[in-house]
């Protein structure tokens, strides 16, 4: 059997995609019309405002935590480009070990259950408790829970009611 590290080839089931072959592979320009946008979103856009959106995007970096003392921020995209209606943009590289082979490694939720939780944290909440839904149970330490979700404020006043509650 291959290494249990490797992830499957999305294009055979010979085998794993060895980490030679991640190397080597560079993920492609995506091109869309600014018509194919605001089909999707149900929006219209003006230049400015998918300008100031798209540097929004380039200004919200993944942190890529391992452990407290090793960590990558990494930009979504490496670049946009908008020329007379077309747009064109291309993944970062360095994320193609955290990207190949996604679908593996995070649970599909029904969008029916999410789309109507306005909260962030509600729907982060949620997509963590869905993951163990087959177990029965999760527990969480507050600190983990704290920079899980990015945020102290809302859980200190979580722990405050949950204190006052016991």
């Amino acid at each position: 059997m291959g290494n249990p590290n490797c992830l499957p080839c999305p294009n055979s089931s010979s085998g794993p995609l060895c980490p030679e072959l991640k190397r080597e592979i560079k993920f492609p320009k995506t091109i869309f019309s600014l018509k194919d946008l605001e089909f999707k979103t149900s929006k219209k856009w003006h230049s400015k405002q998918l300008k100031d959106t798209v540097k929004g995007l380039m200004n919200k970096p993944l942190e890529i935590k391992e452990s407290p003392d090793k960590w990558e921020i990494i930009n979504w995209f490496s670049y946009f480009k908008y020329d007379n209606g077309i747009i064109t943009c291309r993944f970062d590289n360095r994320l193609k070990p955290y990207l190949l082979g996604i679908k593996n490694r995070f649970i599909i939720s029904d969008l029916r259950m999410i789309l109507p939780i306005r909260s962030s944290y509600s729907k982060r909440i949620y997509l963590l408790l869905k993951e163990y839904a087959k177990i029965g149970s999760r527990e969480f330490q507050i600190s983990e829970l704290q920079d899980t979700l990015k945020s102290l404020k809302v859980l200190k006043s979580m722990q405050i009611l949950n204190e006052k509650s016991s």
